[in-house]
């Protein structure tokens, strides 16, 4: 399968029409910028920060409805996307002026994040609905030129060399944000941001499967620990439609179903992450009682779930050990609904993929 969009038939009566509230939303935040001020102390993501998410919230979640509803043969919502991508293009819209930002570390790097969360999805949809010839931009050249000085702008990945800085969640996330604007618009130079962050995280796992700069994150440990695995699996589904297969990459100490197994394992037995989070570097959580871990990202918020990435996972390897687990968490409601907009992948998974119900 070299195609994101492979499961046609299967899923047209899941993927609902977008509600009206969420189109006004969309009309009515054609933002100028990502953020229009500089934010001197903004606050950790799950703290507060409702600057982070108001454009994924009212420009990435309703471009990923139309083009869902889109793929699932509405017409109407083909011709919406096509029309609000190219509004975004036409007005230079979601700037992030990273010098104004650079005077507080926490705005720019949020600014950061934002951008990339929202641009994801605009990127993914409209590469998946051209592809599939569901949509055509009257300009072509002034909307990709527009999704490229957007992914640069937004780009957290460093430029200096230093292979020890890759497996970070704002680089991976930032590189899989390139990955997908580089197919998108056929920029070899930005495409090739994300395999080299995809294998330093495998590089630099443990021989248990967990990721050094992810599992320190305290209380947020395992928030970050799957955050990385659903960016690795975006970044892998996205390189099988380039003809790399990231999947069969083995690092030093595996590959990332051992990265996989190591999350679930610990997501039910907390003592194997917890010597690790002891560290507690840079936590965005609240402090829990008795030092567990947060675990809000596997309750639905915000319609919004960040467990998408065991869709893909569980399609792509449905015999494999780490598929019978996810199989059983979720049939015992450990995971928030599969069909709601996944804010790590930016797309809706069960409307992209296909259900693993059964």
């Amino acid at each position: 399968m070299n195609d994101l969009f492979h499961n046609q038939l299967a899923w047209a009566h899941g993927c609902a029409l977008p509600s009206s509230g969420t189109l006004a939303s969309l009309k009515q935040n054609l933002q100028p910028e990502i953020f229009p001020v500089v934010i001197d102390k903004t606050p950790g993501r799950n703290l507060g920060s409702e600057q982070l998410f108001e454009p994924i919230v009212s420009i990435g979640v309703p471009l990923a409805s139309l083009g869902s509803t889109c793929m699932a043969g509405n017409a109407s919502s083909c011709g919406r996307f096509a029309d609000w991508i190219e509004r975004l293009a036409d007005a230079d819209a979601l700037k992030f002026d990273r010098e104004k930002h650079r005077a507080s570390q926490s705005s720019l790097v949020t600014g950061e994040l934002s951008g990339n969360d929202t641009l994801r999805p605009v990127a993914i949809y409209t590469s998946i609905l051209r592809r599939h010839d569901l949509f055509k931009l009257s300009d072509r050249d002034r909307v990709f030129s527009w999704m490229r000085r957007r992914a640069n702008e937004y780009s957290h990945v460093p430029t200096d060399g230093d292979q020890s800085k890759l497996a970070q969640n704002l680089v991976l996330g930032s590189a899989v944000t390139q990955l997908a604007v580089g197919i998108t618009t056929s920029d070899s130079s930005l495409a090739a941001a994300a395999a080299p962050v995809y294998r330093a995280y495998l590089d630099t796992m443990r021989s248990d499967g967990s990721f050094p700069e992810e599992a320190k994150r305290g209380q947020s440990a395992l928030k970050y620990e799957n955050n990385a695995i659903a960016l690795m699996v975006l970044t892998a589904e996205l390189e099988l439609a380039r003809g790399a297969d990231l999947y069969a990459y083995q690092g030093r100490n595996g590959d990332i179903h051992k990265a996989v197994k190591f999350l679930l394992d610990a997501l039910q037995d907390q003592s194997l992450i917890a010597g690790y989070a002891a560290a507690n570097v840079t936590p965005t959580d609240p402090a829990q009682p008795d030092g567990k871990q947060a675990l809000n990202f596997l309750r639905p918020q915000r319609n919004m779930t960040q467990m998408g990435w065991v869709v893909p996972y569980v399609l792509r390897f449905p015999g494999s050990d780490n598929a019978k687990i996810i199989r059983k968490l979720v049939t015992r409601g450990a995971f928030p609904s599969l069909s709601d907009y996944d804010e790590q992948l930016g797309v809706y998974p069960e409307c992209l993929w296909g259900s693993i119900a059964n």
